[in-house]
């Protein structure tokens, strides 16, 4: 059979590379296409489909590691960027955290500084995700710092080109151009006038947490909600270094009996005595809300509603409009 005057392809899909027999060109005879596409029916693997690309990437990206922070790779285990003060902290930061990952995980807090403050790691940047990437350098050269700071920032620039470039071709970008958004992304000037800030360099967190947002929006699920819940965790403590830990972190909160309320009270110190903000729950109606009051109510004492249009301020928590109370906040 043909079509416009070509040969088509007999029992195949129209991708050549997944075609079993054929029609050889000019010839009319067929052929049989030998390797993992005739082994798999036809079609090529689906692992082998996907772990190309990724690991060309990743390939890709490690060169570009290499070459971008040359002759650091030359001298990892003996060479860091200690012309600053933020370079010699960022070394002993990263090294710790990993140290502390390694023996006594649950004492990462108390660092080996400010004695006898305790938790003194959050007295700056925790930086815990980046002492976590350098822990296999850590373990590999015994404990050397230089190669537990530099393998972590390697590893995470590497991150960020793969996870640029995956967001990019997620959606839609050809192979060249995701190539070329992720490389201008990672080594844009501003990464390379803060390469004595280690935080500064974890900065995978940004494509990583849109890649999983879109993949959130495109086929919701569970696995996919806690992915882009993990990337934006990585992308906030990049933002805000030690964040998580700082328990100021605004979340909802949920009762013994199953219900949510939207935002916590969290801590305020003042100067007259220890404080906290407001519960706050959302509720975009006209009636109905008293329900929602009293679980505010029974569960922290007092709180606000944000409604739709209603005023009411008779009870311990208060239903008031929601455009109010974003005058109120800002």
């Amino acid at each position: 059979m043909h079509y416009l005057g070509r040969p088509a392809l007999e029992h195949a899909d129209t991708d050549p590379l997944n075609a079993e027999l054929g029609e050889s060109r000019g010839t009319g005879r067929k052929r049989t296409v030998r390797g993992p596409a005739a082994r798999a029916g036809g079609r090529q693997p689906l692992r082998t489909r996907h772990v190309a690309p990724w690991a060309g990437r990743v390939a890709l990206a490690i060169a570009l590691a290499v070459v971008m922070t040359w002759p650091l790779a030359a001298r990892f285990d003996r060479a860091a960027r200690l012309n600053f003060g933020d370079g010699e902290w960022s070394l002993w930061n990263v090294t710790w955290v990993a140290h502390a990952l390694t023996t006594a995980p649950g004492r990462v807090f108390q660092a080996n500084i400010f004695h006898p403050d305790h938790n003194a790691l959050a007295y700056s940047e925790a930086n815990i995700v980046t002492g976590a990437l350098g822990v296999p350098f850590h373990l590999a050269t015994a404990g050397s710092p230089y190669a537990t700071h530099n393998g972590a920032m390697l590893t995470g620039l590497v991150l960020s080109v793969v996870f640029a470039w995956g967001f990019a071709a997620y959606l839609g970008a050809s192979g060249p151009v995701a190539a070329f958004f992720a490389i201008a992304f990672t080594y844009c000037p501003y990464l390379f006038a803060r390469t004595s800030h280690i935080q500064l360099m974890m900065t995978f967190g940004l494509p990583l947490s849109l890649w999983m947002f879109h993949r959130l929006v495109d086929a919701p699920s569970m696995a996919r909600g806690a992915a882009l819940g993990v990337a934006l965790a990585q992308a906030v403590d990049h933002a805000q270094p030690g964040r998580w830990a700082a328990d100021d972190a605004i979340g909802f909160l949920r009762t013994g009996s199953g219900n949510e309320i939207d935002f916590a009270p969290i801590p305020v110190p003042t100067a007259v005595a220890a404080a906290s903000t407001t519960p706050l729950e959302s509720k975009w109606v006209t009636h109905g809300w008293r329900s929602e009051a009293r679980v505010v109510e029974g569960k922290l004492g007092y709180g606000v509603l944000a409604t739709r249009s209603i005023v009411d301020t008779t009870t311990a928590a208060w239903a008031l409009p929601a455009p109010l109370v974003a005058l109120l906040l800002s």
